[in-house]
């Protein structure tokens, strides 16, 4: 399942960078509309086949602890996103060097679509947000601790979550592990995937904030 992910995405990817010309405007408008739609139909495929069970993930009945827990849903989202935008900021200084005048490809110019549409961007964040926790904490995090431990279910499911985000490119695979990490974390301590989502949709919003605010200074030049 893991691997049809990552194959949608690098395809998706490919056609927005130029690839397939007349399809980009296609996939820029759409293309987070299908990533969104294999991660539904992937989790009610794994809820179905047994693999995933929704509500012990979410264990609503902890409401008490995961209303605790959520609580550092905004300084680990903050956390987060500072790493991601120091690893991005890092990434593209090293390719303007390399490549003075150039700039960097980058998932803003792919979303841009969903951006100016902010009802169409919280449907996809939010559904995005639920089921790839579901995914990656309520299932993966859960079947390796079972096998080999705690800790190693947190760095591996970090590890595969970053992964997961390859064709954004290396500095997202390396920020998405570290918000893995952050993410497996709250998701041991609560044992809950609830904060972890309200995790998600903090880091969604800081990005739409800023997405948003680039496209403003873009339209401004």
């Amino acid at each position: 399942m893991l691997a049809v992910f990552g194959i949608v995405m690098m395809v998706l990817d490919l056609i927005a960078r130029g690839g397939v010309w007349w399809l980009r405007p296609v996939v820029e408008e759409h293309g987070a509309v299908v990533y969104v739609g294999v991660l539904l139909v992937a989790t009610v495929a794994l809820t179905s086949a047994g693999f995933l069970d929704p509500f012990a993930a979410l264990r609503i009945d902890a409401v008490p602890s995961v209303a605790l827990a959520s609580l550092i849903a905004i300084p680990a989202a903050m956390t987060w996103y500072v790493i991601e935008l120091a690893i991005s900021s890092a990434h593209v200084r090293a390719q303007a060097m390399e490549r003075p005048g150039s700039r960097a490809s980058s998932v803003v110019d792919e979303v841009a679509g969903v951006v100016r549409r902010p009802v169409l961007w919280w449907s996809l964040a939010i559904a995005s947000a639920v089921t790839e926790e579901l995914i990656f904490r309520g299932m993966l995090l859960g079947s390796l601790a079972a096998a080999w431990g705690v800790l190693a279910a947190v760095a591996l499911s970090a590890a595969l979550f970053g992964l997961h985000h390859i064709s954004f490119g290396a500095p997202s695979v390396v920020s998405k592990t570290a918000g893995g990490i952050l993410l497996g974390v709250q998701t041991v301590v609560c044992g809950s995937i609830v904060p972890a989502i309200a995790t998600h949709l903090v880091f969604q919003a800081l990005v739409f904030h800023r997405l948003r605010r680039r496209r403003r200074v873009r339209l401004a030049c």
